[in-house]
Formats: C-alpha cells, sequence, structure tokens
C-alpha cells in the first residue's frame, strides 16, 4: 500500500498570481484557464450556499473568468482569491 500526503495531488487556484493569470490567458492556455475557470465557479457557488444568496446566478465560467481576467489586469500583483472575493463582494 502507497500512501501520499492529502496535499500531493491538491492545488490551491487561490494563490495564483493576477500577473500568472493574464500570463495564461496571452499564451492561450486552455488547460490552465479551464481550471481556474472552474475554481471560480466553484467558488461563486460555495459564497452562494453559505451565504444563502444568488449573486452571479447562472454565470456561465467563461464569463466569470473574463471578469477574473478583467480585475487581473488592473491589479497583477494580486492574488486570485483576493480578486475573487472582490469580484463577489460587488455583485457582478
Amino acid at each position: 500500500m502507497v500512501f501520499f500526503p492529502i496535499n500531493t495531488f491538491a492545488v490551491d487556484f487561490g494563490s495564483y498570481s493576477c500577473g500568472q493569470i493574464v500570463q495564461y490567458e496571452r499564451d492561450n492556455n486552455a488547460t490552465q484557464m479551464n481550471f481556474i475557470s472552474m475554481y471560480f465557479g466553484g467558488y461563486i457557488e460555495g459564497r452562494n450556499l453559505y451565504e444563502n444568496t444568488s449573486k452571479f446566478y447562472g454565470a456561465d465560467m467563461p464569463t466569470l473568468y473574463l471578469l477574473l481576467v478583467k480585475e487581473c489586469r488592473e491589479k497583477p500583483t494580486a492574488y486570485s482569491f483576493m480578486v475573487m472575493n472582490s469580484i463577489y463582494e460587488r455583485g457582478y
């Protein structure tokens, strides 16, 4: 039997810098862009459930990703989690 630490395969997309995210878009790195889109979609869904709200109800992942990239272009030294939180708080 082989054991791996639980964080061996976990990825914390919230720790990505906005600079990295903008670079993924410039490089057209579809794999990373999809993963970040899914993470952001899950973040929105989780916040909606936790806070019993419906912000971004029905928002698709490509739209969420574009919101994240737009914000990251304006704040390239910020981290994605901070930007996602800011976007969610504003409600658009």
